[in-house]
């Protein structure tokens, strides 16, 4: 784990966070709410070489973008970057 992290309830929320080479897995039950890595309202983040699977949320390899801008990395969707 590289960087500084903001966190709440297995959500970034807040700017300029790095996470990087991490294996995420076995998170949560609900499809609708839980995710292994998710940005909400936040911006300039580096999201990267990450490896997510198994989730709640059923994505391989990407984040959960519910909003945000000018974030970066190999598992940010285009929604947020």
């Amino acid at each position: 784990m590289t960087g500084h992290f903001c966190w709440r309830r297995a959500r970034f929320d807040c700017a300029g966070v790095g996470r990087g080479g991490n294996t995420v897995k076995r998170n949560g039950r609900k499809r609708d709410r839980d995710s292994g890595i998710e940005l909400e309202e936040s911006d300039r983040n580096f999201v990267d070489r990450n490896r997510l699977r198994g989730n709640a949320d059923g994505l391989t390899d990407v984040i959960r973008c519910i909003s945000g801008d000018d974030n970066v990395g190999s598992n940010v969707t285009r929604h947020c970057r």
